[in-house]
């Protein structure tokens, strides 16, 4: 099996499982609050933002320079939203 069906296979299962448990039957069981669930969910579609860059945009292959400007856009743009 190629590389990224693997990738796209675990994106899909995370995403199933993540929106049960965030926003359907799960939520009594997590007990999280409105805000704790929102960071969560914003944390998680920015690390699959990563993953996305990183398998389907090739930027695992690029230079370095190209990996840490797509890392620091990552990280940066999710703590803005975080803040916001």
């Amino acid at each position: 099996m190629y590389r990224e069906t693997v990738v796209w296979l675990l994106l899909m299962l995370v995403t199933i499982i993540l929106t049960y448990a965030l926003d359907g039957g799960a939520v009594g069981i997590l007990g999280l609050s409105d805000t704790a669930r929102n960071v969560l969910i914003l944390v998680i579609a920015f690390v699959k933002v990563r993953i996305v860059a990183y398998e389907f945009m090739e930027i695992r292959l690029a230079p370095v320079g190209m990996r840490a400007a797509t890392n620091a856009w990552v990280i940066g743009t999710c703590l803005i939203l975080l803040l916001l």
